[in-house]
């Protein structure tokens, strides 16, 4: 089953406990770590403000994580515009939120902007820091 993004906004808003007047999106993400799954990250708030955030499993529709956030700045400070001016490169295909946990993140709530150019793929996390590959987390964190 393939959720769709509206069914897993009505997912994680039922987790958050969430009015329907509460603005929400949905950024489709796939995961490095799992190949061939994906989830979607479901945020609510207005553009600037986010109020909470969770993970909606793409072929279950499980929520499988969720918290309510501050409301001061965007849930995902960058865009994919930003992206890929961060990356120094024109990009050659549209750049894609994807995820695993690595130095760059350890938290699905967080995913990485990879981005395809000429010169090989460049990934920008939320922090607007420029990786060339996804390390593994160091120990300890």
């Amino acid at each position: 089953m393939c959720v769709s993004r509206d069914t897993a906004i009505e997912r994680a808003r039922a987790a958050l406990g969430l009015d329907v007047r509460v603005p929400a999106s949905a950024h489709y993400v796939e995961r490095m770590d799992c190949p061939g799954t994906s989830y979607y990250l479901v945020g609510f708030g207005d553009e600037n403000h986010a109020l909470g955030v969770a993970v909606v499993d793409d072929s279950t529709g499980e929520v499988s994580s969720y918290a309510s956030v501050g409301g001061t700045r965007p849930h995902l400070p960058v865009s994919a515009a930003r992206a890929s001016e961060l990356s120094g490169a024109p990009p050659i295909d549209l750049p894609r939120l994807v995820w695993r946990p690595c130095r760059a993140s350890q938290s699905m709530l967080s995913p990485i902007w990879e981005i395809r150019t000429a010169d090989g793929v460049v990934f920008v996390d939320q922090q607007s820091r420029i990786w060339t590959r996804l390390e593994p987390a160091a120990p300890g964190g």
